[in-house]
């Protein structure tokens, strides 16, 4: 008995599938059958104004999973998160705050609740602008006066 059915594939890729077709390293037909419709993402490094959002969802996602009650993340681990590059995108961060989720001990996820590779990556050079207060600290101190501003 043959039963007909409808199937969608859908399918990604970090690879440049036209560009690989042309080399001879992925086959014609094959790719004229997954590309009838293309949508093409910028990486999450690219994007860096949906990290709250995606933060946001995979935080309570987890919390909910791991039956923890998590209420966000401070800005000090948002700082962190903003400056790291995200080669392996939204799966990464998916990955990043899930692990955040499950070992923290406190209600939000600081630093010390982030991968040792994200933070080493993120501490190297503000991206954007973005000056530590230390850093600003340190160039009041030394610029003159030795005081920091503070009282």
């Amino acid at each position: 008995m043959v039963k007909k059915v409808s199937v969608r594939v859908i399918a990604a890729t970090n690879r440049e599938l036209k560009k690989m077709v042309t080399e001879k390293t992925f086959r014609e037909d094959l790719y004229y059958r997954l590309a009838m419709v293309e949508i093409k993402l910028p990486r999450l490094a690219e994007r860096k104004e949906d990290l709250l959002l995606l933060q946001r969802y995979f935080l309570e996602r987890f919390a909910g999973e791991y039956n923890k009650e998590i209420t966000g993340i401070t800005r000090r681990a948002q700082a962190a998160l903003a400056r790291y590059n995200w080669p392996g995108n939204v799966r990464e961060l998916e990955n990043v705050i899930g692990s955040a989720c499950m070992v923290t001990e406190s209600k939000i996820i600081d630093i010390r609740d982030l991968p040792e590779d994200v933070l080493a990556s993120s501490a190297e050079e503000p991206q954007d602008g973005l000056v530590s207060l230390e850093t600003v600290e340190h160039s009041a101190c030394s610029a003159g006066s030795g005081k920091s501003g503070r009282q």
